[in-house]
C-alpha cells in the first residue's frame, strides 16, 4: 500500500457542527416543527434497567442509560394541504418487540386533500442514521423558507 496516498475529508458543514451533538426532536422545533415524543413504555424501562446492569457487571458506572424517544414531527406548509414530516423509531421485530440497537430516521413530504385522502408523497430518506438525515434535512432548508415548492438541492 502506497503510504502517500491521503484519504480525502469533506469538513463538515456549519449547521452539520451545530446541530450533531443537538437531539434531533429539539433540532425540529426550532426549525418549526410540531412534533410528538412517544411516552417511555413498560418494555423501554425493562431494557434500560438490563442495560444498566449489564454494565454494572462489567464495572462500568453510568447515571444515564442512553435512549432515544420514538417520535413523529410536522411542518405544516402555508396553506394547510402539504406537510414535511420526520420520524425517528426503531426498527421491530415480527412480533412488535423494538430493536434497541437499530434507530433509524425518515424524511418525507405528503399532501392531504379531504377528497382524495394522502396525496404527492414523496420520500427524502428512509432508515438513515443521524449523520445522513442532517445532511438531508440541510439539503431542504430552503424547501421549509419558500413554503414546500422548492426541491432538494443535489449533493
Amino acid at each position: 500500500m502506497n503510504q502517500h496516498i491521503m484519504p480525502i475529508f469533506r469538513e463538515h458543514s456549519k449547521f452539520y457542527q451545530r446541530y450533531s451533538n443537538v437531539p434531533v426532536p429539539e433540532m425540529l422545533r426550532l426549525h418549526g416543527f410540531i412534533v410528538d415524543e412517544m411516552p417511555i413504555d413498560e418494555a423501554d424501562i425493562v431494557y434500560m434497567e438490563e442495560y444498566k446492569n449489564s454494565l454494572l457487571k462489567m464495572g462500568i458506572i453510568i447515571d444515564e442509560v442512553p435512549f432515544k424517544k420514538e417520535f413523529v414531527a410536522q411542518y405544516v406548509f402555508h396553506g394547510g394541504i402539504t406537510s414535511l414530516m420526520a420520524e425517528g423509531q426503531y426498527l421491530r421485530k415480527p412480533n412488535g418487540d423494538k430493536m434497541y440497537n437499530s434507530y433509524y430516521f425518515y424524511l418525507y413530504k405528503e399532501g392531504f386533500q379531504t377528497h382524495k385522502g394522502h396525496v404527492r408523497e414523496r420520500v427524502y430518506v428512509e432508515k438513515a442514521i443521524k449523520s445522513t438525515f442532517l445532511k438531508t434535512f440541510e439539503s431542504c432548508l430552503g424547501l421549509l423558507r419558500v413554503g414546500g415548492e422548492y426541491e432538494f438541492k443535489e449533493n
